[in-house]
């Protein structure tokens, strides 16, 4: 990785996501900087959920699908730009698992997207960006969906 800041952008695939990752690569980045994508999977699959194991194999190949292929067009950019970084996994509450490879991989500073959830749905699901900044230890630039 370079000597500068390590710049991390969460990612899920999302329209607002995506828009977070072009943003820190267009506005935040700067030469001598390194850039991490964070992709994390949480598999939200109960019992009752998915009625076989062959609907759970075809679920679990679709979602993997999906990160290979945002792996694969988020290094893309990189590249494209001569920009050095890579794209790391996590897996489990995407919260808690953003800020563990925030501390792994020694981010100095966050984007992330929001989904624009309203206030009701907000407080009935929660919201991952604002867990994220009220819980993290570094910078966390929001994008916002506009």
């Amino acid at each position: 990785m370079a000597s500068g800041r390590v710049l991390g952008v969460s990612v899920d695939g999302s329209e607002q996501s995506l828009k977070a990752f072009d943003w820190c690569l267009n506005n935040l980045y700067r030469n001598g900087d390194s850039v991490v994508g964070i992709i994390i999977t949480e598999y939200n699959l109960s019992v009752g959920v998915v009625p076989n194991q062959d609907a759970l194999g075809k679920l679990v190949k679709e979602q993997e699908d999906k990160v290979s292929n945002l792996i694969g067009q988020l290094t893309d950019k990189l590249k494209s730009k001569s920009i050095p970084g890579k794209i790391v996994r996590g897996s489990g509450k995407v919260g808690e698992a953003i800020l563990k490879v925030v501390e792994t991989e020694k981010v100095e500073s966050l984007v992330m997207g929001t989904r624009g959830l309203g206030a009701f749905k907000r407080a009935i699901l929660g919201s991952v960006s604002e867990f994220v900044v009220r819980n993290s230890p570094i910078p966390v630039t929001i994008v916002p969906n506009n």
